[in-house]
């Protein structure tokens, strides 16, 4: 298990969690769908979160060998994140 974890964006540099605080200001329901690491991010920003994968399937990520394979990495995030579109779709429709 890898013992490195993507940290999500902090202060206003973050283009994404920036602008749904922004809206989320101006009254509309935003809803930051990311990997679970992201949670605490959005609960700081007060919008709604659902999670697309969680935590030990990140970790899975980064310890596969191929992602940090300069030819076989494009490969192995296309078959990793082939399940977050659908997860997308499906959480999309529930929410809309």
């Amino acid at each position: 298990m890898s013992s490195w974890r993507p940290q999500a964006p902090t202060g206003t540099s973050s283009r994404t969690s920036g602008s749904g605080a922004t809206l989320h200001a101006r009254g509309h329901r935003v809803t930051l769908t990311a990997p679970e690491t992201y949670r605490a991010r959005a609960h700081v920003l007060g919008i709604e979160f659902c999670a697309l994968v969680g935590v030990a399937e990140v970790d899975r990520m980064l310890a596969d060998p191929d992602l940090w394979h300069p030819f076989r990495s494009g490969m192995m995030m296309a078959r990793w994140g082939a399940p977050c579109v659908r997860a997308t779709i499906v959480l999309k429709r529930r929410l809309c």
